[in-house]
C-alpha cells in the first residue's frame, strides 16, 4: 500500500512539477589525472580497505607509505601540468600580459552556478558585480526598513454588558446539585459544570 501511494505521489510530482536535469557540474581541473596517478591511488585505496579489514599495525603502516606516494605523485603530476602555464609566466614579453593572466585566471575561479544579470530600479540591466551588489543592498534596505499602515482599532460597545462576580456559595450550591462521585477536572470541579 505503501509503495503504490509513493508511486501515485512520484507520478503527480513528475506531470505538475517535471523533471530536474541536476545542478550544474562543477569543473574541475583533471589535466594531471593520469595512468600512473590512477594506478598509485588505486594500490593506496586497497592498502586503506586491508588495513581496515586487517586492523594489524603492518597493514597501517604499508598504508601510511603507500598514502604518502599518492601525495607526492599526485603533486608532481599537477606541477607538470602546470608547466606550460608557468612557462608562460616566465616568458611574459611585457607586465600587461602577466596581468591579462591572472586577471583569466581570476576570472576562471569566480562562481558562475547563477545567471549574474539584474535590472535595477528603473529597468536597466546591471551586469558588474558591484552595482548588483549595490543593488540586493537596496532592496533589502528598502524592504526591512518600510513600515506599512496600520489600520486604526475602533473600541467597540460591549454586547451583554459587564459579568456579575460568582460568590463561593452559588458555586457551592451548583455542586450540590450534581450527582455524587463524578469525575472532576484539573480545577477539582466536576466535568458537568463546564458541560
Amino acid at each position: 500500500m505503501w509503495r503504490d501511494f509513493e508511486n501515485v505521489c512520484q507520478k503527480q510530482a513528475k506531470q505538475i512539477l517535471g523533471v530536474s536535469k541536476g545542478g550544474t557540474p562543477i569543473k574541475k581541473d583533471t589535466s594531471w589525472w593520469s595512468d600512473e596517478v590512477k594506478l598509485i591511488i588505486k594500490a593506496k585505496r586497497d592498502a586503506f580497505h586491508k588495513w581496515q579489514r586487517s586492523e594489524m599495525e603492518k597493514d597501517r603502516l604499508e598504508y601510511k607509505s603507500m598514502k604518502s606516494l599518492a601525495k607526492t605523485t599526485v603533486a608532481q603530476a599537477r606541477a607538470i601540468s602546470r608547466q606550460d602555464f608557468y612557462d608562460k609566466l616566465e616568458n611574459a614579453p611585457n607586465e600587461n600580459t602577466i596581468f591579462k593572466i591572472a586577471k583569466q585566471r581570476h576570472r576562471s575561479t569566480l562562481d558562475t552556478k547563477f545567471n549574474k544579470y539584474i535590472k535595477d530600479q528603473h529597468g536597466k540591466l546591471l551586469t558588474s558585480n558591484d552595482a548588483i551588489n549595490e543593488r540586493w543592498k537596496e532592496y533589502y534596505n528598502q524592504l526591512l526598513n518600510e513600515e506599512f499602515p496600520s489600520e486604526e482599532h475602533f473600541s467597540l460597545s460591549c454586547t451583554e454588558g459587564p459579568l456579575e462576580r460568582i460568590d463561593l456559595t452559588e458555586v457551592k450550591q451548583a455542586l450540590k446539585k450534581m450527582d455524587f462521585h463524578k469525575a472532576v477536572g484539573p480545577d477539582n470541579v466536576p466535568v458537568d459544570v463546564w458541560a
